[in-house]
């Protein structure tokens, strides 16, 4: 079994508690791009823009954009109670890629996010100043297989995080529960999509990064600027 591991992993999350359950275990529209008459292929990026289905597409073929993870975050600030749930979906791009939802944000050095790849592999983790500090760990390993994701491209992935208001949260693929969590309460953050895209493993400018995003619930709202000012702090690998 194919195994992603990480040099060093930081576990520094105050007051965090992990249940791992069913659903996963602990073990170990851009499409084809266009052509120029030269026979070279257009370089473009679309950032989020919203399709007329209601979904948000990251897409790009730039190799400028290799080695970033890409944000979109909502405008409105979330408390208390919620449940957030997002429909994802990978048509190309590196296989290994991860790609999800964000949560709780404050800024781009306190946020949190739960990503998946298309290989059913996902990842948990915390960013404190600026650094990832992955919850899905054992052993070095911070991308664990889950069972309850759908696997390949262009299949669609259910993402759902359900907060209780305090400190206790549970995170859902496809409807089946993957793992309960905690956090400290902290202020009300907002919530939104990541895409990452890879230093090496991409085949750019021919075959692009698209991934899609539909939010479920709740109704969000993001604000132009985030559009041309999209979020990046490095690989998540």
């Amino acid at each position: 079994m194919q195994v992603k591991t990480t040099a060093a992993v930081s576990l520094a999350i105050l007051a965090l508690t992990l249940g791992f359950l069913s659903g996963c275990s602990l073990a170990g529209v851009f499409g084809s791009p266009s052509s120029s008459g030269s026979g070279t292929t257009d370089v473009s990026t679309t950032n989020f823009d919203k399709q007329s289905d209601g979904s948000y597409l990251y897409q790009t073929n730039d190799p400028a954009n290799c080695g970033q993870t890409y944000y979109y975050v909502s405008t409105n600030q979330v408390s208390g109670a919620y449940t957030y749930e997002a429909t994802v979906r990978k048509t190309s791009g590196a296989a290994a890629g991860g790609y999800g939802i964000v949560f709780r944000w404050i800024d781009d050095g306190d946020f949190w996010l739960a990503d998946i790849d298309t290989q059913g592999y996902f990842t948990l983790a915390k960013d404190v100043n600026g650094t990832l500090n992955y919850v899905t760990v054992q052993n070095n390993v911070v991308w664990l297989p889950c069972s309850a994701l759908k696997t390949g491209y262009g299949v669609s992935n259910t993402i759902k995080l359900v907060y209780d208001g305090g400190a206790n949260y549970s995170l859902y693929f496809n409807g089946i529960l993957a793992m309960n969590f905690t956090d400290t309460p902290s202020s009300p953050g907002g919530l939104g999509f990541d895409a990452a895209v890879f230093k090496s493993g991409e085949n750019f400018p021919s075959v692009p990064v698209s991934v899609s995003f539909t939010v479920d619930t709740p109704t969000l709202t993001f604000a132009a600027v985030l559009a041309n000012q999209v979020r990046m702090i490095g690989e998540l690998r």
